[in-house]
């Protein structure tokens, strides 16, 4: 792929301006400085993805989250680590033998900064549980392993990852939790996650409910990581009301939705061991009228810039934590950075590039 190639022939380009927000992580301040660079309040956002985790505060951002989804037009993908948190909440009392009994203690230490927050939140109530009774609810059981490392949606790799993961974090959580947080007041948070997260009248019930997939704009689509070949198809087939059944996947089919299409549409880093986005792929992408998918999800210090990956170019927005910037995709293809002090401009032919 050239130049020349990668923007040739039609593109349609987006009918209002858009602001593009890479990864949030629980940080109002730096969402909050982001949009003030661009300072047009009437501007759609789009957010893409991954609200919770590593910043300083997760309830902090989800408020500001809020008001801002309240008051301007703005459009809000899924992350992965949304993603994982809402299935830890909806599958806190899965059978501890079984394959997705693993995904409260995949959380984590970021799990556990966000449960620490709901704790206090809710006023730091008196656990029910005990101890013992509570870490028994929710690590996987002794026949865990072997049920998950029967899954048909994540590979060989993948499942080995997993397995490797959370042996750590197991390990991370049971240190951590011995000091005047435990085990049962780890439980006790998620049970209040679920409340304010799952239940339809829940404080934070629109991040499950208003969150997308992904979200199209002329011959641009948006998606926290990226695209499979699988996923490019079913794009092709239902268009960007792809994945409009999360609530009943999560519920039902926590597995597939984290391993298998819409779940790599998340946390891919088209890594050799992911499967791939091929030319089964970009044909389906072409025949849609894609020419470019947008992501966040891997931070880069020279974002945004534009890859081409598999022969289907991608602008990768997110250029990494804590810091305030936002890409604009004006009319005309026009794409405009902004940070503070700096501010790059230019036709979208005229930008940086590169091949992967």
């Amino acid at each position: 792929m050239t130049p020349q190639s990668a923007f040739a022939g039609e593109w349609i380009w987006p009918q209002e301006s858009l602001t593009i927000l890479g990864d949030s992580h629980a940080d109002a301040a730096v969402l909050a400085q982001s949009l003030d660079l661009t300072g047009d309040e009437d501007e759609r956002v789009v957010l893409l993805g991954d609200l919770l985790d590593k910043g300083p505060s997760n309830l902090d951002l989800l408020d500001a989250v809020r008001q801002l989804l309240d008051t301007r037009p703005t459009t809000l993908l899924l992350g992965n680590h949304d993603l994982r948190f809402l299935l830890a909440l909806e599958h806190l009392d899965a059978p501890r033998e079984g394959p997705a009994a693993h995904f409260a203690t995949r959380l984590g230490l970021k799990g556990l900064a966000l449960a620490r927050e709901l704790h206090r939140a809710a006023g730091s109530p008196v656990p029910l549980a005990s101890q013992a009774a509570a870490r028994a609810r929710l690590e996987p059981g002794p026949g865990w392993k072997k049920a998950f490392s029967e899954i048909e949606w994540a590979n060989e790799v993948e499942r080995s990852r997993e397995l490797d993961r959370l042996d750590r974090k197991r390990a991370q959580l049971a240190d951590a939790l011995g000091g005047n947080f435990g085990w049962h007041h780890f439980a006790q948070a998620l049970e209040i996650g679920r409340e304010w997260f799952l239940d339809p009248d829940g404080r934070y019930a629109w991040l499950g409910s208003e969150s997308r997939v992904c979200w199209r704009a002329g011959s641009f689509l948006f998606v926290h990581g990226g695209l499979d070949d699988l996923g490019a198809r079913a794009i092709l087939s239902e268009g960007d009301a792809w994945g409009a059944d999360l609530a009943r996947l999560r519920r039902e089919a926590p597995l597939e939705l984290y391993f298998g299409p819409i779940g790599r549409a998340l946390r891919t880093k088209y890594r050799d061991f992911e499967p791939p986005l091929g030319e089964p792929g970009r044909r389906a992408l072409t025949k849609l009228g894609v020419r470019a998918l947008v992501t966040g999800h891997r931070p880069h210090p020279d974002a945004p810039r534009f890859v081409s990956r598999s022969e289907v170019l991608h602008l990768e927005t997110h250029a990494g934590p804590g810091l305030p910037c936002a890409t604009r995709i004006l009319p005309g293809g026009i794409l405009e950075f902004l940070a503070p002090g700096r501010t790059e401009r230019a036709h979208v032919q005229d930008w940086g590039w590169s091949v992967v």
